[in-house]
């Protein structure tokens, strides 16, 4: 007999075995390169903020908030006249302009709406950054709280503040007139989560500094 070692067969046991570890180790690489690249995309889309957004400060986002909660505690006292002289022309027309006041033609419409149905309460939806001339805030106003027979009548506020020499200018959407909207409906529940949740840290921060005074 020759010395020579007997060639395994190319599907022999031990090559089988072999071959199934080297399978399975290639499908679990390639699992994780799509995991890890799934996470990456979600990352990269989760960062994507404009060079505005990450400019602004928690000051910003207070005077937006102040603005619109002063236009509904207007409306909410009866006061129409002064909730319409709060707004301004939407300027995406030139997105470098001056902000105008509405002309008289617009305050009247806009005045006869909002007088045309009470409002008793209001609530920010959210708040949603993009350029000093395209910006979101969604607002949902009561008209008559629920009861234990009906649920709450109410209708939604599209505003879209600008930015303006440092200054916040409150402007209505008008989708008449062609206004686009910064948040798309399917992405508005998602949003609105997110913003309560913000709202409910900034709280539990607050009561946690204050137990430390």
């Amino acid at each position: 007999m020759s010395g020579r070692q007997p060639c395994l067969p190319l599907f022999s046991e031990n090559s089988m075995i072999s071959k199934k570890y080297i399978f399975s180790g290639f499908l679990l690489m390639m699992a994780m390169i799509v995991v890890m690249s799934g996470c990456k995309k979600k990352q990269k889309e989760e960062t994507q903020f404009t060079q505005f957004e990450l400019a602004l400060t928690e000051k910003d986002t207070t005077q937006v908030t102040h603005l619109v909660n002063m236009f509904f505690e207007y409306l909410e006292h009866d006061q129409v006249t002064d909730a319409v002289a709060m707004l301004y022309e939407d300027c995406d027309s030139d997105k470098y302009g001056k902000p105008e006041l509405l002309s008289n033609e617009k305050i009247a419409s806009v005045t006869n709406l909002l007088r045309s149905f009470p409002i008793v309460g209001h609530r920010i939806d959210y708040v949603k950054f993009r350029e000093t001339y395209k910006n979101e805030v969604k607002a949902t106003a009561i008209i008559a709280e629920a009861t234990d027979d009906r649920p709450e009548i109410k209708t939604v506020f599209y505003f879209k503040p600008v930015d303006y020499l440092g200054e916040w200018r409150l402007c209505l959407v008008n989708s008449d007139e062609g206004d686009r909207r910064v948040i798309k409906n399917a992405q508005a529940d998602s949003m609105t989560t997110k913003y309560a949740s913000q709202l409910e840290e900034k709280e539990k921060a607050k009561a946690n500094n204050n137990k430390q005074k």
